[in-house]
């Protein structure tokens, strides 16, 4: 059997006209069944987002009592805060008066020793070591007065009985006074 007699028997009776019409009608109708399947296919987009959309909504009341209760957290924190701050300030406060109190007894400590040694007319090694320390601390504190003064004085005392500065300080300014 040749192709020609294969096409006939497959086809039949068709005619040239009829494949001709039947090629037009494709050319007419692919670009519509194209258009009508863009457009379904963005119709189902746009209801899937919708439909997300709506499931969105559905969940604001969750949304809402989950942004009050972060609300509600952050300012409990800012509370805490605030009240650590006015704890830190009091804290500060009686630190700065204890700061005060110990400055004033590690003076009144310096003040005794140099009273004490100037009437001995000297000042053992060991005294003079622990007054160090006593003025370091102080001066540590921010203590820096009178206290200096004497601490100053006491270093200079001799660390043996027998000299009194004290006194030779005072012939001395009452000699060039005369």
């Amino acid at each position: 059997m040749n192709g020609q007699a294969a096409f006939l028997q497959l086809f039949g009776d068709i005619r040239v006209t009829d494949v001709l019409v039947f090629i037009l009608a494709a050319g007419y109708l692919l670009p519509q069944i194209k258009k009508g399947y863009l457009w379904l296919r963005s119709y189902v987009k746009q209801t899937e987002q919708d439909e997300k959309a709506l499931g969105d909504a559905a969940r604001l009341p969750d949304y809402h009592k989950q942004s009050i209760d972060i609300r509600n957290r952050l300012q409990k924190q800012i509370d805490d805060i605030q009240q650590d701050v006015i704890d830190i300030k009091a804290s500060q406060s009686r630190n700065e008066a204890m700061i005060l109190g110990l400055q004033a007894i590690l003076r009144e400590n310096i003040i005794s020793n140099y009273n004490k040694y100037r009437d001995k007319g000297y000042m053992p090694i060991y005294a003079r070591e622990s007054v160090k320390k006593i003025y370091e601390a102080y001066e540590g504190l921010g203590g820096n007065d009178v206290a200096h003064n004497l601490y100053e004085k006491m270093l200079s005392w001799d660390t043996e009985p027998g000299g009194e500065p004290e006194r030779k300080e005072k012939e001395d300014v009452e000699q060039q006074s005369v």
